[in-house]
């Protein structure tokens, strides 16, 4: 990817992230009245899309951050996948592997982590990203 191409599935997860942390802080700021208010205005301009899935990952706060990934079966970077999931999640070889094989899979499936901790999902994805895996 060239420096003038823009990946729009990191550019959407950075808007997600970015808006909720400002919901977040207008309510911690001028109160759930206050809030629901500004709210109002701004949810008109992200658009339902992005406010289903703000809701969707404040609704995860407490439950888990969720990983989804897609590789090519013919991908390099079987073994490195395998190992940042393992590293990340702490399961085994086989749960790893089984996940991984899940995002090579041509269904299109995909593989899924969830993690409880935002940094730890967020260090996944980075990782996942610098070997040219898709995550969505």
């Amino acid at each position: 990817m060239n420096d003038s191409t823009v990946d729009f599935d990191v550019a959407r997860d950075d808007l997600i992230n970015v808006s909720t942390n400002f919901l977040s802080a207008l309510v911690n700021y001028y109160g759930q009245d206050r809030a629901n208010e500004m709210w109002d205005q701004f949810r008109n301009i992200v658009g339902a899309g992005i406010q289903n899935d703000m809701l969707v990952k404040m609704l995860r706060a407490d439950t888990g951050h969720i990983v989804k990934f897609t590789m090519s079966p013919e991908s390099n970077y079987y073994v490195a996948a395998i190992k940042e999931v393992r590293t990340s999640t702490g399961l085994g070889l086989k749960e790893a592997k089984d996940i991984v094989d899940a995002a090579r899979d041509a269904s299109g499936r995909g593989g899924e982590v969830t993690l409880k901790c935002a940094d730890d999902a967020a260090r996944l994805r980075r990782q996942l990203r610098l070997l040219g895996i898709t995550v969505r």
